[in-house]
């Protein structure tokens, strides 16, 4: 099973976008998720991610070369809590997370991941959800106790004692 996030499309938009969308932009959906299995993917689409798009400590004077016959996504679309009463926010890709999956593929590579697929390999592939939790309210409230002292002469020891 996929969880794909839905690409909203320039005629998907009822508000006009400063700057305007390029004809092969998209903006990837902060709301819309599908869930679809493998077998029922009918085709691929290239998709580029532009994460220097409208981020202040790259050039952005210099344009960017996007890759031909891509959708280029470089916005998110958050309908936020309450759309009725609220505009979309529109954020910069820039701004957000990168995709789980998108790191994944970086460091390993497709190959890797497709040898996961069961369909592909003999290998089985278990996943389990975990969750972890670890109390150290009392290591951090010694370290506060410690580290904020009421009087120099308590905390402080003097220099001959420190070495």
């Amino acid at each position: 099973m996929l969880e794909i996030q839905e690409i909203l499309l320039r005629r998907d938009l009822q508000t006009q976008l400063q700057p305007p969308l390029l004809d092969n932009e998209g903006l990837l959906s902060w709301n819309k998720f599908h869930f679809v299995r493998e077998d029922h993917i009918n085709y691929r689409i290239d998709v580029f991610l532009d994460y220097g798009f409208q981020d202040e400590k790259l050039n952005p004077d210099r344009p960017r070369p996007y890759p031909p016959n891509t959708l280029i996504i470089r916005r998110i679309h958050d309908l936020g809590a309450e759309p009725e009463h609220f505009p979309p926010l529109i954020t910069p890709l820039c701004k957000s997370h990168p995709l789980r999956g998108e790191l994944e593929i970086k460091t390993f590579g497709r190959e890797h991941l497709e040898r996961f697929d069961q369909s592909r390999s003999n290998m089985t592939t278990v996943s389990l959800p975990l969750m972890t939790f670890m109390k150290m309210m009392r290591t951090f409230r010694a370290t506060i106790d410690t580290s904020t002292p009421k009087s120099s002469a308590v905390f402080r020891p003097s220099i001959a004692r420190r070495f």
